[in-house]
């Protein structure tokens, strides 16, 4: 399951950690007014399956980052960094062989109450469960 090895990918740059805290969620934040944070969900799944109803051992994830912070040019700064962060890594996360990241688009958005900024990163994680 890639998505028990977020909170871990993100903890690996001290920069990125320094500034989040372990504010990593899924889906919302607790009433927790700490910013900046990060949620994420799972948007979709695919397996390659083989004509003699075999499947790859590649696997594809689709996961939505939210990264929210008061302030607009905090949070595209700290997306940016998540960004570059991610789409370098491969290799084994907290048990997850991860062959590549790849970014495929982003979204912004404002909410009024509270205020505070979102940017949506969008990902496919490629895993192999070889």
């Amino acid at each position: 399951m890639v998505e028990t090895s977020i909170n871990w990918l993100l903890q690996q740059n001290s920069g990125i950690n320094s500034l989040l805290q372990n504010r990593v969620s899924p889906y919302i934040r607790d009433n927790d007014e700490s910013y900046p944070a990060v949620t994420y969900q799972k948007t979709g799944f695919d397996q390659e399956e083989y004509l003699d109803g075999t499947f790859s051992s590649i696997s594809e994830h689709n996961i939505d980052l939210d990264v929210w912070d008061i302030s607009y040019i905090n949070v595209k700064e700290l997306a940016k960094k998540i960004k570059a962060h991610l789409t370098s890594f491969n290799g084994n996360a907290n048990g997850n062989q991860i062959d590549r990241i790849k970014f495929n688009d982003v979204s912004e958005d404002v909410e009024t109450d509270p205020e505070r900024y979102l940017i949506t990163l969008k990902f496919t994680f490629f895993t192999n469960e070889a």
